[in-house]
């Protein structure tokens, strides 16, 4: 495993979908300015020298049911890791890590194909040392710093984290049910209500837990319904007094 950094990229999962074929199993990828980043659908992530961005990936990913779970394994090695600085941190359906309702990490993974072997490309983005914001996501993000008050090493944490992905990979593909016990011990949307697109309608309900094959599960006066993490992006909480 090698960690190859740069001062700037437009994207650290751009560079390596265009140098895989160079590239090793759980190589990683970082920057200290990622100028394109993107979370997931058409969200960007903001990145800069106070944020950690990097990328990993990973080759001829085995057991194609354990691979779709892998978002969730990528969310529970980050908040283990995270947790250790001594903050509350939730997990947020399917994998972005919370504090006190603001997001403080975002994952994204994409999947392309050599031949017939799946490989994965895992990005990360963690607020560290960041003291401000922009604008358009102030009141929803947060960073360890804000959090902590103390300046963190993002290369400490960097090592930190790519070593507890390695070192408890084989034992996830082994165990996938495990990593969705953690996620749902650290939910943020267990027991919540929530609203969601079905077949194009809003639908209201409970938030129960995240099942065996990552989806939600979610109990509405019309029986319990799935969602799919494609479908993420139209989860929200409803506020106490809200109007259906």
């Amino acid at each position: 495993m090698a960690i190859i950094h740069f001062k700037s990229l437009p994207s650290t999962n751009h560079y390596i979908r265009k140098h895989h074929a160079a590239l090793n199993h759980f190589d990683v990828i970082t920057c200290d300015k990622q100028t394109a980043g993107r979370g997931r659908h058409t969200n960007t992530w903001y990145a800069d020298r106070d944020s950690l961005v990097f990328s990993m990936v990973l080759k001829d990913v085995p057991q194609k049911k354990a691979a779709d779970l892998l978002p969730f394994y990528a969310a529970h090695v980050i908040h283990a890791t995270l947790q250790t600085y001594g903050i509350g941190l939730t997990i947020k359906w399917p994998n972005d890590i919370y504090t006190d309702d603001k997001k403080i990490a975002g994952i994204l993974l994409k999947r392309f194909f050599v031949k017939d072997n799946v490989n994965v490309i895992i990005g990360v983005g963690i607020n560290i040392n960041n003291t401000v914001f922009p604008k358009s996501i102030r009141d929803t993000a947060t960073s360890l710093f804000l959090k902590t008050g103390h300046t963190l090493d993002s290369h400490e944490l960097l090592t930190t984290i790519t070593d507890y992905f390695k070192s408890h990979y084989q034992a996830f593909f082994d165990y996938p049910e495990e990593t969705i016990d953690y996620v749902n011990n650290h939910s943020y949307l267990n027991n919540q209500t929530i609203s969601f697109l079905h077949n194009k309608r809003k639908l209201y309900g409970k938030c129960l837990k995240t099942d065996v094959s990552g989806c939600l599960l979610v109990q509405t006066d019309k029986g319990i319904m799935t969602i799919n993490s494609v479908d993420a992006h139209t989860v929200r909480i409803k506020k106490p007094g809200s109007i259906k």
